[in-house]
């Protein structure tokens, strides 16, 4: 649920369960384990986490239901009070919801069959709130079910807006080391990815130089023709670009590559704005 970021990290989660041998099926599917990456921005976001926290307990009644993401940072006792949550944990610590899934599974199979399912009473909160600072936790996007896949290259935001909670569900302003979001990127590329999206939740925080990631990531995609794209971007004047319309972006053949910029407020499909 919830924006760009959530679904990067979704997909991180995916893609390690899968290495650990967990099968991906359709959330309406009835299925052993269920994991909720959840939204808060507003009130619709968390009735449609709590609905779909209770249509997997519904759907099968043992499953181990685990929810994190922003309303399991900000709200945890009442995602825990739900029948069928077994384990809650927030932003903080996002990567732990796989150790759990592990857990489970291997408790079920010393006993030779599915664990007990957890009571309201006994769900485990595991939530750490932010401080003043916080490290950028490195999650690994291996593959995508998309043609276009989304590289986070920042998370959290320093701007504590009164009418706002994305700065108490997400903490302070951090970034993703630039070697770290190369690396990602090429293996994408590698993979045969031709599009990416580099995404973040208040992208006019992030402290690398993004002209500099600009010209390296030239380099990255150069040999392949892989797209990147950055939309509305706060550093156009510093990369000393020409900004073009959407209607120009489409008509024009000779782009090698281009780079969007999203965060969290951007909706796919409406920027205003592309440049090379």
């Amino acid at each position: 649920l919830g924006c760009k970021v959530n679904f990067y990290e979704s997909e991180c989660i995916a893609a390690k369960l899968e290495e650990l041998g967990v099968k991906m099926r359709g959330f309406d599917q009835v299925c052993d384990i269920y994991i909720v990456n959840s939204c808060t921005v507003t009130a619709e976001s968390d009735r449609k986490v709590t609905q779909m926290c209770r249509r997997a307990a519904a759907l099968n009644p043992e499953a181990l239901i685990c929810v994190t993401g922003c309303m399991a940072q900000v709200d945890p006792e009442r995602l825990a009070q739900i029948r069928g949550v077994a384990y809650v944990c927030g932003n903080k610590k996002k990567g732990s919801v796989v150790w759990k899934v592990r857990e489970y599974i291997d408790l079920c199979e010393a006993r030779g069959s599915k664990s007990d399912q957890k009571t309201a009473e006994d769900a485990e909160i595991d939530v750490l709130p932010f401080g003043k600072s916080a490290d950028y936790e490195p999650l690994k996007l291996i593959r995508t079910a998309h043609t276009r896949a989304i590289v986070k290259i920042e998370d959290g935001c320093d701007s504590a807006c009164t009418y706002c909670i994305i700065h108490t569900a997400r903490g302070p302003a951090r970034s993703r080391e630039e070697a770290d979001i190369l690396a990602e990127i090429t293996r994408l590329a590698k993979a045969g990815y031709r599009e990416v999206v580099l995404t973040g939740i208040e992208l006019s925080s992030f402290s690398g130089d993004l002209a500099g990631l600009d010209g390296h990531i030239g380099m990255v995609i150069g040999m392949d023709g892989t797209h990147i794209y950055i939309a509305e971007s706060y550093w156009v004047n510093d990369l000393n670009v020409r900004v073009y319309s959407y209607e120009e972006f489409i008509r024009d053949s000779e782009w090698n590559y281009v780079i969007l910029m999203d965060d969290y407020y951007g909706e796919e499909g409406n920027y205003s704005s592309f440049w090379q």
